[in-house]
């Protein structure tokens, strides 16, 4: 009795220890999935930065939907500072919306489209060419700053 007691106790221990070992093992790799991501998104911003020459940005109809007519076309300075408002939320938040967004934005180097983002609640922003899509949110700062931008070219009006 007692070393049947024994041995179902060294296989509860085991199916124990294996099912920590795959969960230990799922979480690293989750981690490490939403690191690429995160990483991968700040070298196309930063390819983006390099490359884009215009960027047009439209407003989501209320079908959800992209107008046809672009509401800004940004050049020059104007780039920059746009840039300049995308810093990502670190720790890296996983989280989607289910909305197309408020905007969409496109941006183009000598008239070729490189690449387009929708933005998202003046929170986060979606799109991309990067693997595993989803959310990226703006640090609480940029957050700020990329709703005064929005604010500053008429496209987002005053809370």
């Amino acid at each position: 009795m007692w070393e049947e007691t024994l041995k179902k106790n060294r296989i509860i221990f085991f199916i124990i220890l294996i099912l920590c070992s795959a969960g230990l093992f799922l979480s690293v790799r989750f981690l490490y999935l939403h690191d690429l991501r995160n990483q991968t998104l700040q070298d196309r911003l930063h390819f983006l930065e390099k490359k884009t020459d215009d960027i047009i940005i439209y407003r989501v109809d209320s079908s959800g939907g992209f107008n046809k007519k672009p509401e800004v076309t940004l050049k020059g300075k104007d780039i920059k500072d746009f840039f300049a408002c995308l810093e990502l939320s670190v720790p890296f938040k996983c989280k989607r919306c289910k909305c197309t967004g408020d905007f969409k934005i496109e941006f183009f180097s000598e008239g070729k489209l490189l690449d387009f983002m929708t933005y998202h609640h003046k929170t986060h922003i979606r799109g991309l060419k990067v693997p595993l899509r989803t959310d990226f949110y703006l640090s609480n700062g940029s957050q700020a700053d990329l709703k005064e931008f929005f604010i500053e070219k008429g496209l987002i009006e005053t809370e």
